[in-house]
């Protein structure tokens, strides 16, 4: 058995850590931020995906399920580039689901500008029940 010396640590110390650990626990890579807007007649899905190309996203939609993922790839390092001593841009994927009702599906719209993805969701139009009028006889 080993025995390391053990170091004076404050309170503070014992705080920073723990808030650095949950950070990066509840800090997941497999995840991104979204605003949902209602516009009236419609939802806007508003992601931000900051350094993803068009072409590195795939939007998705099975059964009721809307799949927003998008992925990096890692790239390759050559024999004479740098090597980095600290990487902190995301390598891989994310990926979020929404489960969607109340939206019309053949309306839907995707953009991708300035590294925000934006999905608009129109909403059904209510069905208004028809009325029929019999005649007495």
């Amino acid at each position: 058995m080993f025995l390391t010396p053990m170091t004076h640590r404050t309170v503070s110390d014992f705080f920073s850590d723990f808030d650095r650990m949950e950070r990066a626990f509840f800090d997941s890579t497999s995840s991104f931020v979204t605003d949902i807007l209602d516009t009236g007649d419609s939802y806007r899905l508003d992601m931000e995906l900051p350094g993803f190309k068009k072409e590195e996203i795939k939007v998705s939609l099975e059964g009721k399920l809307l799949t927003v993922s998008a992925t990096h790839e890692p790239t390759e390092e050559k024999k004479d580039s740098p090597l980095y001593l600290r990487r902190e841009r995301r390598v891989g994927s994310v990926t979020r689901s929404f489960t969607l009702s109340g939206i019309d599906t053949d309306g839907i719209e995707v953009l991708h500008e300035n590294g925000v993805l934006s999905i608009i969701l129109p909403k059904t139009k209510p069905i208004k029940p028809e009325i029929k009028e019999f005649e007495i006889k």
